[in-house]
């Protein structure tokens, strides 16, 4: 024989009804997706100007001066800086890369697709600051190759081997890239060595010799140069997500305000109407003896249930959702990460149970006589 607890009794008591509780986790499951879906774009987004801002082998950027970031350069760099940086004691290789926005047409007729997409020149196949994940064909090489991002690609209509014009001049799609959207605007990757003469320096990507102090190598730069800024791949890395993440994230921070409001509130609402329909109950276990404060433990206990099971259900929607997108509309990349899911399944819970202290206050006016009323 099963003998039920005070607790138990209190969490039957207190259920609610499958189709409400369904349907309100339903209403924190899309909360919590949306809000998923803003830092997995968000991750993407930090992803792409990390593989090309913190590219491996390079130790220093030689930036304009004021310059911190990738995404946002101001003019470009004097004239004779990359070979004065080549000169400089511990420098082992430097290669120059050409940042600019650059219109992009493909098609013709009365329906060409226009975008304007983030060009970076950089020192051939091997050159730093190239893509580092290709979906298809290969780096380009030679003045009229290009590789571009495959949303860029999605958005233009275009594939390997389709012509394109970029700032007016033709060129030719030969690789597809990945990690390289900023939802904004895509990166476009061509051969600098094969037209460098017709593009200034934007930066400088240095590679240090073995053995060479980091700190040491920048001051000498520094000192060798005027009008420049010398920053570390760290600190370079750094700049370049906060440009590239600024827009995005008082818009993440309201989206996922709004979002643990409305879980707050629909289990309130919920849990409202639970306290109604079980007036009775309620009632009847206070007659028993049970304490007032057990049953606030057992709404509060339905609560965070219920925004639990929303925001896991959420959470398992999340990686779907992420695979269908890059499956057939790869304009938008989404890098869904475990750990925010379990960031964002503990703000839900915590926020639905603190939606379960709304109904506190009708549910201690119950008093224990209802249990006797005909």
């Amino acid at each position: 024989m099963i003998v039920s607890t005070p607790a138990t009794l209190v969490l039957r008591a207190l259920r609610p009804r499958a189709g409400r509780a369904a349907l309100s986790a339903a209403g924190v499951g899309s909360a919590a997706l949306l809000v998923l879906v803003l830092l997995a774009a968000r991750r993407s987004l930090e992803t792409g100007v990390t593989a090309v801002a913190g590219a491996r082998g390079v130790d220093l950027w030689v930036a304009p001066q004021g310059t911190d970031n990738l995404v946002r350069a101001s003019g470009g760099l004097p004239r004779g800086t990359l070979d004065a940086v080549r000169s400089v004691a511990g420098v082992e290789r430097a290669d120059p890369v050409c940042r600019a926005f650059v219109p992009v047409e493909a098609g013709s007729g009365k329906g060409p697709r226009r975008l304007t997409l983030l060009a970076l020149g950089v020192a051939g196949a091997d050159g730093f600051a190239g893509p580092s994940r290709m979906v298809s064909g290969r780096v380009p090489s030679g003045p009229v190759e290009i590789a571009l991002d495959r949303a860029a690609a999605h958005r233009l209509g275009v594939g390997l081997g389709d012509p394109v014009v970029v700032g007016g001049h033709p060129a030719v799609v030969v690789g597809l890239t990945r990690d390289t959207n900023l939802l904004a605007t895509q990166f476009l990757f061509f051969d600098l060595s094969a037209s460098d003469a017709l593009h200034p320096v934007s930066f400088v990507a240095v590679r240090l010799a073995g053995g060479a102090d980091r700190d040491d190598a920048a001051r000498r730069i520094g000192s060798a140069l005027s009008g420049v800024a010398v920053l570390t791949r760290d600190e370079f890395v750094q700049g370049s997500v906060r440009e590239a993440t600024s827009g995005i994230r008082p818009l993440f921070v309201l989206v996922s305000a709004l979002g643990l409001v409305v879980a707050a509130v629909l289990v309130a609402l919920l849990l409202q109407g639970l306290v109604e329909d079980r007036r009775a109950d309620v009632a009847v276990l206070l007659a028993m003896g049970s304490r007032s404060a057990l049953l606030a433990g057992g709404l509060v206990v339905h609560a965070a249930a219920l925004a639990g099971a929303g925001s896991m259900a959420g959470a398992l929607v999340a990686p779907l959702l992420a695979g269908a997108l890059d499956r057939f509309a790869p304009t938008v990349e989404l890098a869904t990460s475990r750990r925010d899911a379990l960031a964002v399944l503990a703000l839900f819970i915590a926020a639905g149970a603190a939606g379960g202290l709304a109904p506190l206050a009708r549910l201690l006016r119950v008093e224990p006589v209802e249990a006797f009323r005909a």
